[in-house]
């Protein structure tokens, strides 16, 4: 089935769409299905509306790719003025089998190669300043080596995933049946880690055996938030908040601690051989913390609410030096 896309431009960002099914989330163009009768230019404008809340009008077409017989990709500059993207629906899914999670204006660094292929093949290049920003980056070999999970995560980057733990049975420390089953969902299909660090808390260090991996280190200072944290935000107050926090209060405890988390990372992928994976399990408002101390400027504030049990960050490292990070969610039952 033939498919149109929209490419809307605000200076060097794009307007990009975050699709989720089951475990797997990407970031693409706004755009879907050619409805029969339907124009190309009609289709991209109608997904546009739909998805983004925004009406806008086609500049001209910036690409067409035949992937085989009735699949044709057409893509097209649209101008939306100065109105502002909301996240929309997907009307082929129902209000509770959704795919489409979050709309964001979007700088190419902040994405994964895989999903920028598919920005250059949509025909990016045509559409200033992209053009002349890829002239000026020079010689270096960045093709993505395949991942041990069989994924292309960029020749020699280190990943470190780091997680929230899972259900216990409050008040005590273990966790219940129904946290091992959701260990384990989180697990399933991970490729192993050449480093496994958790708290010195039973609820993070069962998470990391249930979900399949035995734990190397633990370390006592990722089991609580410091001193005076808690005055400045909630520890679930979510990663936006925790961020603008940091920002606001640089030599505050938000801010010092997640410095000093970063740091840890840091020395973590120091660790860790090219194309390394280690696993790192704690505990609310710490895994957000992470996030912050690894990628301070990083815009948190779509990233939704505070991560849930098992949820957290992946982050890329290039030598020591965090060059990507994304949240992994994961759908809990009940």
């Amino acid at each position: 089935m033939s498919r149109a896309q929209a490419i809307v431009v605000r200076g060097r960002e794009i307007l990009m769409v975050r699709h989720r099914q089951g475990s797997k989330e990407w970031w693409c163009l706004p755009g879907g299905a050619i409805l029969e009768g339907e124009s190309p230019a009609d289709a991209a404008v109608r997904e546009l509306e739909e998805e983004c809340r925004v009406r806008g009008q086609v500049i001209r077409e910036t690409s067409v790719v035949t992937y085989g017989p009735n699949d044709g990709h057409y893509t097209y500059l649209v101008d939306i003025g100065d109105q502002e993207p909301a996240l929309g629906h997907d009307p082929e899914y129902d209000s509770d089998g959704q795919i489409l999670v979050d709309v964001r204006w979007m700088r190419l660094d902040q994405l994964s190669e895989r999903d920028r292929a598919f920005l250059w093949a949509a025909g990016l290049l045509s559409v200033p300043p992209f053009g002349e920003m890829v002239l000026g980056w020079g010689d270096a070999v960045s093709y993505p080596a395949r991942s041990p999970n069989g994924g292309a995560e960029g020749a020699n980057l280190r990943i470190i995933e780091h997680r929230r733990h899972t259900r216990r049975v409050k008040p005590g420390q273990h966790l219940s049946q129904q946290g091992v089953d959701l260990a384990r969902k989180a697990g399933k299909g991970l490729a192993p880690f050449h480093l496994v660090v958790t708290s010195n808390l039973p609820r993070a260090y069962e998470t990391a055996i249930a979900m399949g991996f035995a734990v190397d280190e633990q370390v006592a200072w990722l089991a609580s938030l410091p001193e005076g944290f808690e005055d400045e935000v909630p520890w679930n107050a979510g990663i936006g908040r925790i961020a603008a926090a940091a920002r606001s209060n640089p030599e505050g405890a938000v801010a010092q601690f997640a410095r000093r988390l970063g740091e840890f990372h840091r020395e973590l992928a120091a660790r860790l051989p090219p194309n390394g994976r280690a696993l790192v399990i704690s505990h609310g408002g710490i895994v957000e913390a992470s996030a912050v101390g690894c990628r301070p400027d990083e815009d948190y504030a779509a990233w939704g609410p505070a991560f849930s049990y098992c949820e957290g960050v992946r982050m890329y490292f290039r030598g020591t030096v965090c060059v990507r990070i994304e949240p992994i969610r994961v759908k809990v039952e009940g």
